[in-house]
């Protein structure tokens, strides 16, 4: 009865999780994403004078005010202060695995998403603050923290740099998209398993019809 009392408190992230999730389906952003094709086409052709080249971008891609609203809900799963963060609700599932069930699923999930966001970029910058590859995870905390919020000073500065130079920021604004696009489609599944844990903590807190018991006058 005790593991029963306590599913009770765990709906709350599972269902905010969901509310951002289906926020983020509902954003103008994924619909951009697929019209656009997050397309990017980089020419460099070589100029008379010697090492110089002309450089033409052709950039398609989702605008700028719908990557802003995408942004502010994202980052319900990435900080750990929001309790519905990816991190905070493996630790949800971890608890609920005796009564609920549904860790494993959830961790593919995650796992998949890590794999992903540990990837190293192409292109990799000619300034590397970093000390190693640049990795994807790195552009989306540059992005958010960065650029988007300016939370932290340190990735500021690498997002300015970033986009004060032509190439770059036409780089990795593209990557930082792509980074989006996965990680709503990652949010997306991880809500349907939500769901199913939802319903089978509603069927098992649910109370039993009362019956009454015959006395033996």
């Amino acid at each position: 009865m005790e593991n029963v009392l306590v599913t009770k408190e765990l709906y709350e992230p599972l269902k905010l999780f969901n509310e951002k999730a289906q926020k983020l389906q509902n954003l103008s952003f994924i619909k951009q994403y697929e019209e656009t094709k997050n397309a990017l086409t980089i020419t460099a052709t070589k100029e008379a004078e010697p090492d110089t080249f002309n450089i033409e971008i052709d950039s398609n891609r989702a605008n700028d005010e719908s990557i802003d609203a995408v942004s502010l809900t994202l980052r319900f799963f990435i900080q750990d202060n929001e309790k519905c963060s990816f991190r905070n609700l493996s630790k949800l599932y971890e608890k609920m695995e005796p009564v609920a069930g549904f860790k494993q699923e959830y961790e593919i999930y995650r796992s998949y998403l890590n794999d992903f966001l540990n990837q190293e970029t192409q292109p990799q910058p000619k300034i590397n603050e970093f000390e190693r590859p640049l990795l994807f995870r790195d552009v989306l905390e540059v992005f958010m923290y960065g650029g988007l919020s300016h939370a932290n000073e340190k990735k500021k500065v690498i997002y300015d740099r970033w986009m004060s130079e032509q190439v770059s920021c036409a780089a990795y604004t593209h990557i930082f998209h792509s980074i989006v696009s996965e990680m709503i489609k990652i949010t997306s599944a991880i809500s349907e398993i939500n769901n199913m844990v939802i319903l089978k903590l509603s069927s098992i807190t649910q109370p039993r019809p009362y019956k009454a018991i015959k006395s033996d006058s």
